[in-house]
């Protein structure tokens, strides 16, 4: 990702919903304003949820087709860009 933001094809602070028009959530602040950044910083603060993906550590439960579906319902853990919270979205 970062040769990419180096080779100016992408920016750290561009929306998730430019590059990923699947990217949606419930909460309309979530879905317009994540951006790359965000997301590689863990500052999302979108829980966990690993039971709904991964079964064992070993299996993915979801199809990449089920993937934004099944995001854009999770819930926030903490306030958006509150703290850093790990999570695998």
């Amino acid at each position: 990702m970062s040769i990419l933001v180096d080779e100016k094809l992408l920016d750290w602070e561009q929306p998730v919903s430019k590059i990923l028009p699947e990217f949606s959530h419930n909460d309309a602040t979530v879905e317009t304003q994540s951006n790359l950044l965000d997301m590689v910083a863990h500052r999302t603060c979108l829980a966990h949820k690993s039971a709904l993906w991964l079964q064992d550590w070993t299996t993915l439960l979801l199809t990449p087709k089920d993937l934004f579906p099944t995001i854009s319902y999770t819930e926030l853990a903490f306030p958006f860009r509150s703290q850093w919270f790990y999570s695998n979205w």
